[in-house]
């Protein structure tokens, strides 16, 4: 059987890059789609999902995605993607990403907290040194 490239990228990484049988993924206004070898150009726009992999050998990989954008030509498959995770079991590399982004909003509340905290404090500063020019 003739094999195809895949390579999953984000700005930061190339993620995964192999010679694979398959591809699975949801494109969003066109639901699923299942890319083999040989496969007609086409560029789609990915919906956040878990894409499924196989290898040449026949072993499945899972990739979450936040969304992206999949590029198929000349029997090479990019795809593209803000934030990715990979995982060898279904599921997992979605609960990665879940865990990731949650951490990620955790982070996020604690440098607003830190900010809103660092705006007060010159606020403070401010005001003082305007009282101390009045006297």
């Amino acid at each position: 059987m003739k094999k195809m490239t895949a390579c999953m990228m984000t700005p930061d990484q190339v993620i995964f890059e192999a010679q694979v049988n398959r591809i699975r993924f949801y494109g969003g206004w066109d639901g699923y789609f299942t890319v083999l070898p040989r496969h007609a150009p086409m560029v789609v726009a990915l919906e956040a999902c878990e894409l499924q992999i196989e290898d040449a050998s026949g072993k499945m990989f899972y990739i979450a995605v936040d969304s992206g954008i999949v590029e198929v030509a000349a029997n090479r498959v990019n795809i593209l993607s803000q934030v990715a995770v990979v995982a060898e079991e279904r599921h997992a590399a979605t609960a990665k990403m879940e865990a990731e982004h949650h951490a990620r909003q955790k982070q996020n509340v604690k440098d607003r907290e830190q900010g809103i905290k660092s705006e007060m404090e010159l606020y403070r500063l401010l005001r003082q040194a305007n009282e101390s020019q009045v006297r």
